[in-house]
This record gives structure tokens, sequence and C-alpha cells, in this order.
């Protein structure tokens, strides 16, 4: 499941109606996890990637759920490639700016990377599904 997304301000909300449709065999939590954690990666994307050298381009989300006790999220982006060791592996605290979203990802995912591409960024995340409520 491949599907386009133009970084507007509706995005998200667009985003989150798209996984609700996707994903009907989730629970609610399991869906809000999913969600919350698309938001932040979609929201870091509109803050980082894009700038006046970097037009905001739309954004391509891919979904694997080929396993009952997995989800993989591709997200992939046009913009500015970045430098996830500046950052992923970073400790933050609540009073820094900008740092609880990733810790926010970290939390809720298996396994989360950013794999700079030439043209932009691949972010990867796998959720664990096995355990979670249903």
């Amino acid at each position: 499941m491949l599907e386009k997304f133009d970084l507007l301000p509706t995005a998200q909300h667009n985003i989150r109606r798209w996984l609700s449709s996707q994903l009907s065999g989730l629970s609610k939590e399991q869906l809000f996890v999913v969600g919350l954690v698309l938001n932040e990666v979609v929201q870091n994307i509109m803050r980082y990637a894009f700038s006046d050298n970097f037009p905001k381009q739309p954004v391509a989300i891919q979904l694997d759920h080929a396993h009952s006790n997995s989800l993989t999220v591709t997200v992939r982006d046009y913009g500015r490639p970045c430098d996830p060791d500046q950052f992923i592996n970073k400790q933050h605290t609540p009073s820094e700016h900008g740092g609880m979203g990733i810790h926010l990802i970290k939390k809720n995912t298996q396994t989360f990377t950013i794999a700079p591409q030439p043209d932009g960024n691949l972010t990867t995340l796998t959720f664990n599904l096995l355990g979670a409520p249903k």
C-alpha cells in the first residue's frame, strides 16, 4: 500500500484518515500509536527537511503488514538529506525544544531508522503488534 501526500496544513489529518482505512484490523490503541508516531515523523519532515532550497514536495508512505505481529511503515521525503547521527541517538530532556518527538518515536517502535538519500530521506518504522491490546 503506497500513497503520496502533499505537505499541506491538512496533511496529517489526511494521513490519519488514510491509515484508518488501510489498517482497519488494528485495535484503536494500535492505530492511535501508529498514527501518533507517523504524525511526528511527518511533522519533523515538514519542519526540518524543507526550506527555500528544498521546496515542499509530497511524501510517499508505504505500509507493509505482511506479518500479523508487525507493521512496517516507510516514509520517503524529497527534502534536505539529514544526518541521523546528529539527533537519533542523542539523549533529550523535556526542556529541549524539538527533542521529545524522537523519544516518542523510539519508545513506540521496534525499529526506527532514517537513511539519507541523494534526493531526500527514507524513514522506516517497525511496530511490534504482538502482545499489544486488541
